[in-house]
């Protein structure tokens, strides 16, 4: 019999992971149609494109990880299916904190001027580099994943409780532990210091136009402060995974209480989350998701509709 904490994360898992699928397969979507129709994929299109695809994988097996969890018992082998279905997981948050990298990196070097230097030859080169940096940083996610299933394995529990409804634990080997924690810390840093350097940019911007009563950049100085809002919630997120992942790795991936479940939640919400704020930061994909809903509601609308005309015709 599953407990009330079990059910509500199987619950939560399904209904999120869903949630984050369709979300995620819509930004693919927007931007592969416009592929189709001749329009150049962009280097923040491609961006946007790889992170969508990558939530699409990591929300896929979130969901898988929901379904292991609460129904083990009536699965054979569920154990040792869920450990591989961990290691996937591991690959696709890998993937996931790099590309956000990269993504934050980008607007950094559109939104920031660098006269000269090191950071004005990658500004002007970032759009070669970027599909090489994430064929980079899917290896080394896979890298990361395929390590874990040597690190990452099944323990007898010596001690069962009545809150535990394993006999089996999963245990990571302390050298992995490190190697995922300085995985998670990295890809943070990496974001803080773009994020950084666009917000100090931008405020300096905007103060200058205070003073000079500059008004003709005002779109552009819109579009900044979008950017701008997008990698400051895409840092949030990013803090918010980091911890929570951090805690679950100090955990060895074994949710026992209601702190885990609560970090769990945190894990299953991300993708949905980030989903939304690089929707509401996009206006192409803002436009495509007005649309989608303008018609869901319309289709609604027309099915009801057609219920309550044939309940009619019934009564007649």
């Amino acid at each position: 019999m599953l407990s009330a904490l079990e059910i509500s994360r199987v619950a939560v898992g399904i209904t999120m992971g869903f949630t984050g699928i369709y979300l995620n397969a819509m930004i693919v979507v927007v931007n592969l149609r416009d592929r189709h129709h001749g329009r150049h994929l962009g280097s923040s299109n491609l961006l946007l494109s790889s992170i969508g695809l990558n939530n699409v994988f990591f929300q896929t097996d979130l969901v898988l990880d929901s379904i292991f969890f609460g129904f083990h018992k009536y699965i054979p082998f569920s154990r040792e299916i869920h450990l591989r279905i961990l290691n996937l997981l591991t690959c696709f948050a890998s993937c996931n904190y790099w590309f956000t990298v990269w993504l934050c990196t980008y607007y950094c070097l559109r939104i920031v001027s660098f006269p000269n230097g090191v950071l004005f030859l990658l500004k002007m080169r970032i759009s070669t580099y970027l599909r090489k940096l994430l064929v980079i940083s899917a290896l080394e996610s896979c890298l990361i994943s395929v390590l874990s299933t040597w690190n990452m394995y099944l323990e007898p529990l010596d001690n069962p409780t009545l809150n535990t409804s394993s006999l089996q634990v999963i245990s990571i080997k302390f050298p992995y532990k490190v190697v995922m924690m300085c995985g998670t810390i990295v890809p943070l840093v990496l974001t803080l210091i773009p994020t950084g350097f666009t917000l100090s940019s931008l405020w300096r911007h905007i103060m200058m136009m205070k003073r000079n009563m500059m008004g003709s950049s005002a779109a552009q100085t819109r579009a900044h402060v979008t950017a701008a809002r997008t990698m400051v919630l895409l840092l949030t997120l990013h803090l918010l995974l980091y911890f929570a992942s951090l805690s679950i790795i100090l955990h060895s991936f074994n949710v026992n209480d209601i702190s885990q479940y609560f970090c769990w939640f945190i894990i299953f919400s991300y993708s949905t989350l980030q989903a939304l704020v690089i929707i509401h930061g996009n206006s192409k994909l803002r436009t495509s998701g007005k649309l989608i809903i303008r018609r869901l509601r319309t289709w609604n609308l027309m099915f009801q509709g057609n219920q309550t005309g044939s309940g009619l015709h019934d009564l007649t």
